[in-house]
């Protein structure tokens, strides 16, 4: 039964004093919104954002929803300098999703030849009923300087810590160009509501600047991928051939010179040996032959466990790791442990080793940090990653939900080697091959 407007109004005065007449803390009314209001759309577009694809260079995916009274829908392109020319229109696919109290109707169109490194503008509807107008920039062809930004997991704070930790990451990188995550953006994939949350902290933020996901275990019911995630996501389909499990969740991109590899860690935790081999053998073909000069592999679950207590994964150890190391693989973004830690493995020979590892949260659960393996660490302490790659060089920034910067170093290739400068004192550590 729905919660009719005056009695929200009613619930929200009489929550916003206490018994003695004096109004409550303000912090209290951050979670009236989410909790209280319908989450189900309307004939206006909402929860519009744009996805990477298998060449930025030259197109994006773009997801909206709308109700079922939407028959058509289309998205129409512009070139953000051109203000007196015809726009150019896609249609969109549709696909009826029954959730648990209404139903809604998922869009996403694919735009394709796009010009590189150009600005359009952009906006979706079904011919009478249009979002705003949005804008983005597609990639270039060459490698090029770019910034990216990278959260850990969400999952919990959706109302409060979330939007604070995106609009600070906003401030921090206004130049980012897209947006990786490694799964758990929700706790749970069935609850309308935290998507509401997620999408709700900024309503702009991702319709300008794609994002990338990688699935964690919550967007899972054991083995069992959540309805939602094919949903609202569609990613590159370039994944394993052999596995029609891992569609639209193992993938790649490259990006401006650097490779990146979304690698589904569910397969490790509870799907088939199958699987897990044909994923292993379609990431090292991705990694042998490979054009760009920087590999970030990004995954949910990690290689070495930085909670006080766990054990490690032996099948990503054993199966997976010596891949990113005999390759070369620069950087590993993790997740799940609800900690923060950032370390290298060492050889036989007592040197460091790429890649580099990070163990990533931006939510407010957290655990007890233990982590041998890791340079620096961090629990109960969300942050987020401003990460820069430019020529020879790549930088990375840990900030706080205050702007405060927690960690930082600076990869530099040189020839066969990386230089890692952390805290100021240089490291010298060795690639694989």
């Amino acid at each position: 039964m729905l919660i009719s407007t005056g009695l929200l109004i009613v619930l929200s005065i009489v929550l916003m004093t206490n018994v003695s007449g004096v109004p409550a803390p303000a912090s209290l009314l951050v979670f009236l919104p989410s909790a209280s209001l319908v989450t189900q759309p309307s004939i206006i577009p909402d929860r519009v954002f744009l996805t990477m694809t298998e060449q930025p260079d030259q197109s994006v995916m773009v997801h909206w929803r709308s109700s079922t009274r939407v028959n058509t829908s289309k998205i129409q392109v512009i070139p953000a300098d051109k203000e007196q020319v015809p726009s150019q229109e896609w249609l969109a696919a549709s696909h009826l999703m029954n959730h648990a109290r209404f139903q809604a109707v998922h869009h996403h169109a694919l735009v394709t030849g796009l010009t590189p490194d150009s600005g359009y503008r952009y906006r979706v509807g079904d011919g009478q009923h249009w979002s705003e107008w949005f804008t983005f920039t597609t990639a270039t062809t060459q490698p090029e300087p770019f910034t990216f930004t990278f959260f850990g997991d969400i999952q919990e704070g959706l109302e409060d810590l979330w939007p604070a930790m995106l609009k600070q990451a906003e401030n921090s990188a206004p130049q980012s160009r897209f947006n990786l995550f490694i799964g758990d953006l929700i706790d749970h994939s069935t609850d309308d509501r935290q998507w509401q949350a997620f999408f709700a902290a900024d309503q702009t933020a991702f319709a300008q600047s794609p994002i990338a996901v990688t699935p964690g275990n919550h967007e899972y019911d054991g083995a069992t991928q959540e309805r939602e995630w094919a949903a609202y996501f569609r990613f590159p389909a370039n994944g394993p051939e052999d596995s029609k499990t891992l569609d639209n969740s193992s993938y790649y991109f490259d990006y401006q010179g650097v490779r990146f590899i979304s690698v589904n860690t569910n397969v490790i935790r509870g799907l088939t040996l199958k699987d897990t081999l044909a994923q292993r053998s379609w990431l090292k073909g991705l990694l042998k032959d490979n054009p760009n000069p920087w590999t970030i592999v990004f995954q949910h679950l990690p290689v070495a466990t930085s909670i006080k207590g766990e054990k490690d994964s032996l099948e990503l150890k054993l199966l997976y790791a010596p891949l990113y190391k005999q390759y070369g693989v620069d950087l590993v973004l993790q997740g799940d442990d609800h900690t923060y830690a950032r370390g290298q493995t060492i050889d036989d020979n007592s040197r460091l080793t790429s890649p580099v590892y990070i163990t990533a949260n931006s939510g407010s659960k957290a655990n007890k940090v233990e982590a041998d393996w890791a340079t620096i660490t961090a629990e109960n302490t969300p942050l987020f990653q401003v990460i820069s790659v430019d020529g020879d060089t790549l930088k990375c920034e840990s900030k706080t939900v205050s702007g405060q910067l927690y960690d930082a170093f600076e990869l530099r290739k040189q020839g066969a080697e990386v230089v890692i400068t952390s805290n100021l004192h240089p490291l010298t550590f060795s690639e694989g091959m």
